[in-house]
């Protein structure tokens, strides 16, 4: 899978003009990885494997859905703003897109029973990187970029056992549409510019499975403490079927150089939470997210450049513990987190870490309705052997809405 090779990666790092809206490290394995969708998600630090809400949808562990007390329906969109650097250039560049939506239906609120569907993220391609060279008779660019995304689309349901445990289970299906680029542009209209294009169109099923224990603040006695409890999560490696096709374009025209069928293999990922309720009004959690990436196969085989992903994250959130309360600064919800990622990228022999702070406010706008935002500041990387030093900021914006949004009460 020769653009996936970290090498290209390592001289494009030592000489970038610019990189498009994403980064360029996003050229590595699958892309960059999206985690939260939402904005309440984002403020906690991308995690919260134990956390069952009554007024938010989580995508991550599926036993969170057994607490919805109203019919639900969230949308999101996400601003990015990245500086890159390296030891002789810096870079700006911006992006907005998409962030997905989730709807979910408690269908027996006794029971815990819920269902859940939606379409989000999983992982994002966004760069574009141009190296300037000068031959005899003419002075020439050469691009490389990349788009495109691999999206899960999920449906799912949760169930409360006894003894206040919860489960929960979902079908995941996988849509990825990767597209790179490589192209040379003269200056001197004498020479012919071209593009080569390679594209990667591919499926694949999966599946996520997940519990929340019961309050063990029940069993210890806590007086100040409440809805303790450990969650966990494991999605299950995922085999995409993928068609694969170079193509070529010239001043000539655009033929097909290459067709195929290729296979990739996403590797599965875990993770482990605690969350507790302090004084009735903060939430605490504490999460641990996996994910083996050096396992990522194409066509049966690992590739170098990549490392497995840990990342650590500890967040809180206030709300009135007051459920009476109406007013706007009553009912308004503060976030804020703290996390550690060994992400999957290792070139050169080093690995790129991130550090991450977050925070987050959810905006009422009526009875159980919201306009929440999240934000994130991430360093990651360093200049050290030629690599990129980030330093990112996120914005998401999501509308949470419960179902008096979609129902006319009776008599109007």
């Amino acid at each position: 899978m020769k653009f996936l090779r970290p090498i290209i990666i390592l001289a494009f790092l030592s000489s970038f003009a610019f990189a498009q809206g994403g980064s360029v490290y996003s050229r590595l394995g699958a892309g960059e990885l999206d985690r939260a969708y939402s904005a309440r998600r984002l403020g906690l630090g991308e995690l919260g494997f134990a956390v069952s809400d009554r007024d938010f949808i989580g995508t991550l562990n599926p036993a969170g859905w057994t607490s919805l007390n109203l019919t639900r329906f969230e949308i999101a969109v996400n601003f990015q703003d990245l500086k890159m650097q390296d030891n002789n250039n810096s870079r700006y560049s911006t992006l907005t897109r998409f962030s997905g939506f989730v709807l979910g239906v408690p269908l027996e609120r006794s029971l815990g029973l819920s269902l859940v569907a939606g379409i989000t993220p999983y992982t994002n391609v966004n760069y574009l990187v141009r190296l300037k060279g000068q031959n005899v008779d003419s002075p020439y660019d050469v691009d490389y970029e990349g788009s495109g995304s691999i999206t899960k689309t999920f449906i799912g349901t949760s169930y409360r056992l006894p003894f206040d445990m919860s489960l929960g289970a979902s079908f995941d299906y996988y849509i990825g549409n990767l597209n790179y680029y490589s192209r040379i542009n003269f200056q001197n209209t004498d020479f012919t510019n071209s593009e080569y294009q390679t594209q990667y169109k591919s499926s694949g099923l999966g599946g996520t499975f997940g519990l929340i224990s019961n309050d063990f603040s029940k069993l210890l006695n806590l007086s100040s403490i409440s809805n303790l409890r450990l969650g966990a999560s494991y999605s299950f490696r995922s085999e995409f079927n993928a068609d694969s096709g170079e193509v070529r374009t010239t001043s000539l025209g655009t033929s097909t150089l290459t067709s195929s069928k290729s296979r990739l293999q996403l590797p599965m990922n875990f993770g482990l939470g605690l969350s507790f309720v302090y004084n009735n009004s903060f939430q605490f959690l504490l999460d641990y997210f996996y994910q083996p990436w050096s396992q990522y196969k194409f066509n049966g085989k690992e590739l170098s450049g990549l490392r497995d992903d840990h990342k650590l994250s500890a967040g809180v959130e206030y709300r009135n513990p007051n459920a009476n309360a109406r007013g706007f600064w009553e009912t308004l919800m503060l976030r804020g987190a703290l996390s550690y990622e060994k992400t999957q990228y290792q070139l050169n022999g080093k690995g790129v870490d991130q550090y991450s702070v977050y925070g987050g406010v959810s905006l009422p706008l009526e009875y159980e309705n919201t306009l929440d935002l999240g934000l994130q500041y991430s360093m990651r990387g360093s200049t050290e052997n030629n690599l990129l030093k980030e330093n990112i900021f996120k914005l998401n914006v999501t509308l949470s809405l419960g179902e008096l949004w979609f129902f006319r009460p009776q008599g109007r």
